[in-house]
């Protein structure tokens, strides 16, 4: 027999489908950036550490603010992380993409 609390509600199934859409999000466009590889590092002159380095960069940023939107006790803290962690991220992200020059197919 299942407890009551085993079941999860509703609120609790939108807050899943929302996670796994919000990762699977960022990693489609992790994905995506990680195709234009050899463009990034064409376009903006960038040597091999250089490259790894910005490709770091990412992953690191979005561990901060994993780390950070765990440990809010609050919900102004938990804006406050998000809004750190979505410029942080958009700042090593956008830029990079918005210079990306993807050849004619």
């Amino acid at each position: 027999m299942v407890s009551e609390e085993a079941v999860p509600i509703p609120r609790d199934r939108r807050a899943r489908l929302a996670a796994f859409v919000v990762f699977a999000v960022q990693g489609l466009t992790f994905a995506t950036l990680l195709t234009q590889v050899a463009v990034l590092q064409k376009n903006h002159g960038l040597t091999d550490g250089g490259l790894a380095v910005l490709l770091l960069v990412a992953p690191v940023i979005a561990g901060v603010g994993s780390v950070l939107a765990g440990i809010a006790a609050d919900v102004p803290t938990l804006v406050a992380a998000i809004t750190a962690f979505g410029l942080g991220l958009g700042g090593v992200d956008g830029p990079a993409a918005s210079r990306t020059r993807v050849p004619p197919m």
